[in-house]
């Protein structure tokens, strides 16, 4: 596809992306919709502090949402939530933003 294109299509339907053929990196965008019973009603990751969340036995963590279910239901910024629970983690969302001069809401 060419740079800017968008495509939109059935997650029913078998894809895959093709090949980096150039030398700068290439960024993606990928809107999924799951099914509302996939994840719990309520964000508990924003609602529990990280350092209470921490000194939680591994499974507490798992149920308030530091978890996944395979292969990518629940991710963190295209990665494990339970990465956000490690000392010194920054979010690249946040991080990104912050370089670029972004302020981000309060």
């Amino acid at each position: 596809m060419p740079a800017g294109a968008c495509i939109v299509f059935s997650g029913t339907l078998l894809h895959r992306g093709g090949r980096n053929r150039s030398a700068a990196s290439r960024c993606a965008f990928s809107n999924q919709y799951c099914q509302p019973w996939a994840r719990q009603q309520e964000n508990f990751i924003l609602g529990v502090p990280q350092e209470v969340a921490r000194q939680m036995p591994v499974r507490l963590q798992e149920l308030l949402g530091y978890s996944i279910h395979p292969p990518f239901i629940g991710q963190l910024t295209a990665s494990h939530p339970a990465n956000a629970l490690a000392p010194g983690y920054v979010n690249r969302v946040t991080s990104q933003a912050a370089a670029a001069g972004a302020r981000l809401p309060e």
